[in-house]
């Protein structure tokens, strides 16, 4: 396994906790709404450049990171789920 590689894996495994965190509760509070619509965008273009150069570390990284980023722009701007009283 390359460096590159391995540093995606590492990555994306710190990313299941907050990840895990916005979908149970449906809420993205602490961050502001651009900071993920930017990354987004850049790790479209890492992804881009790691599927050129064909290092499959690089690309795994920057896609993994458009679709978490994505999770968290959707919940940044997406209604709070109503809460029921059971």
């Amino acid at each position: 396994m390359n460096l590159s590689l391995l540093a995606a894996v590492l990555s994306i495994a710190a990313t299941f906790p907050q990840l895990y965190k916005t979908v149970q509760s449906g809420l993205l509070r602490d961050h502001h709404p651009i900071t993920p619509i930017v990354a987004v965008l850049a790790n479209i273009l890492l992804a881009a450049h790691g599927y050129q150069k064909k290092d499959m570390g690089v690309f795994v990284f920057g896609l993994w990171f458009v679709l978490f980023n994505s999770v968290l722009v959707y919940y940044k701007f997406t209604p709070p789920p109503l809460e029921r009283d059971d």
